[in-house]
């Protein structure tokens, strides 16, 4: 979690305009030690946590956001897949990044 918040201050998290939502079951909570990974980004960002992330992520499309998802493997279903430079991302919606779990992937 540290240097996902290291990584998302870095790409411009000094605002509003980046966030992280985390996944409250399967993320390490808020703490001295995420704080210390994270060189501080976790006091200059907006952290969110939810129980239910799929629940989230479809309101969150529901008020106009565009959900996509990185992964380092294919995934075996029909969904859309793109290089990141293809990425269609110049239509002025926000967007939530999800990232996959090394283990498992996007689910």
């Amino acid at each position: 979690l540290g240097a996902l918040l290291r990584s998302a201050h870095f790409l411009g998290g000094n605002g509003d305009s980046i966030g992280v939502m985390v996944c409250a079951k399967n993320s390490a909570p808020p703490s001295p030690v995420v704080s210390a990974s994270s060189a501080g980004a976790l006091e200059l960002l907006n952290v969110y946590s939810t129980s239910n992330l799929p629940r989230a992520l479809d309101r969150a499309k529901d008020d106009g956001f565009r959900i996509i998802g990185a992964s380092s493997s294919v995934p075996n279903s029909d969904a859309e897949v793109y290089e990141l430079n293809d990425l269609p991302l110049d239509d002025g919606r926000p967007v939530i990044m999800v990232l996959g779990s090394e283990g498992h992937g996007l689910r």
